[in-house]
C-alpha cells in the first residue's frame, strides 16, 4: 500500500512542490514522509504524509537516540510544519512570488554527484586511458559544504568514516596533481611526478567508490523505511 495518487497530487499542488520544513522548491526532487512510520502503525492516509526535500527527509528519518545531537523531529512538530506551510500557500500566495525558487541540490545529494564525477575521472586511469587526462584535479566542494552546514553530524558513524576516508584520498590526489603540474615537463623529476600521480589515481579508486556506495545505500534507506 501507499498514499493515494490523487491525494498525493492534490497535496503536492497545495505545497507548490516546496518542502514543508525548509520551504525550498524541489521540483521532482521531493518525497512524501510518513509522519508516523508504517513500522510503528502509521497509516497511508494523506493526513500522515508531509512533503519534504531529500535533505530534510534524511534529517527527519535519521537520529541516533543512543548518541543524541541536536533536537529530534517529532511527529507533532512535523504536522505543525505541514499545517503552517499549507496555510501560507493557501492564504498568503504573495509570499510564494517573492520566495526564491531554489532548486539547488543539498549537500548530501551534491556529494553523491561529486563522488561519481571523481570515480569517472579515476576510471580513465584504472583502464589505462590517461594520457590526455592526467593532471585532472578531483572535486571536494560538496564535502566542504556538508562540513560547513553540519550535515555530516547527522550521518551514521561508519558512513562519516567512509566519506572521510574517500575525501582524504581526493585531497592526496590533488596534492600530487599540484606537484605534477608544477614540475617542468622533462627529465626524471617529471617522470617521477607523473608516476606518483598515476599510482595515486589507481590506488584511490576503491576508497572513493566505497564512499559513494555507502552514501548511495544510505539515502534510499530513507525511502525503504517508509515502506
Amino acid at each position: 500500500m501507499a498514499f493515494d495518487k490523487d491525494e498525493v497530487s492534490k497535496l503536492l499542488a497545495q505545497c507548490h512542490r516546496r518542502c514543508c520544513v525548509c520551504h525550498r522548491f524541489c521540483g521532482v526532487k521531493m518525497e512524501l514522509h510518513h509522519v508516523e512510520h508504517k513500522s510503528k502503525g502509521g497509516s497511508d492516509k494523506i493526513e500522515n504524509a508531509i512533503p519534504v526535500c531529500f535533505e530534510c527527509h534524511a534529517e527527519v528519518n535519521h537520529y541516533n537516540d543512543a548518541h543524541p545531537r541536536g533536537r529530534k523531529f517529532t511527529g507533532e512538530e512535523l504536522l505543525a510544519h505541514k499545517k503552517q506551510w499549507l496555510d501560507i500557500c493557501a492564504n498568503h500566495p504573495a509570499a510564494l512570488i517573492s520566495a526564491p525558487r531554489d532548486v539547488d541540490v543539498g549537500p548530501l545529494e551534491g556529494m553523491m554527484l561529486e563522488l561519481q564525477h571523481n570515480i569517472d575521472v579515476l576510471k580513465f586511469f584504472s583502464e589505462g586511458q590517461f594520457q590526455d587526462r592526467i593532471g585532472l584535479v578531483l572535486q571536494n566542494a560538496e564535502y566542504g559544504r556538508s562540513i560547513s552546514q553540519g550535515s555530516l553530524l547527522l550521518l551514521p558513524t561508519e558512513l562519516r568514516k567512509s566519506l572521510s576516508s574517500g575525501y582524504a584520498q581526493v585531497g592526496r590526489i590533488n596534492t600530487f596533481v599540484a606537484l605534477f603540474t608544477n614540475t617542468p615537463p622533462d627529465g626524471n623529476a617529471f617522470a617521477n611526478a607523473q608516476d606518483k600521480l598515476g599510482t595515486a589515481y589507481r590506488k584511490s579508486l576503491e576508497s572513493i567508490e566505497s564512499a559513494h556506495k555507502a552514501l548511495e545505500n544510505y539515502l534510499p534507506q530513507n525511502r525503504k523505511e517508509e515502506e
